[in-house]
């Protein structure tokens, strides 16, 4: 039997830095559970939800978070690193 070999990303190569803060740390683990936290299209409606309640008028990491689902339909995971 022959043996097949795959290899896949450990990160994507384009991961963006979400401008959150603690509270927006806060709200992800409550509305998604505990990071790292993996999104598709059916979230779509909590984070509109999470997006209506931004208090800054630009910058919803929310909105971004969105937008990267619409490109990426199959999925995002969304991971906190320390340094």
């Amino acid at each position: 039997m022959d043996t097949r070999y795959y290899w896949t990303l450990c990160q994507p190569p384009d991961k963006q830095p979400i401008e959150g803060s603690q509270h927006f740390a806060a709200q992800m683990e409550r509305a998604f559970g505990s990071f790292p936290i993996e999104l598709t299209e059916r979230h779509i409606e909590r984070l509109e939800g999470l997006a209506a309640a931004w208090d800054r008028p630009t910058g919803s990491p929310y909105v971004l978070l969105i937008r990267a689902i619409y490109k990426y339909p199959k999925g995002i995971r969304i991971w906190g690193e320390s340094g």
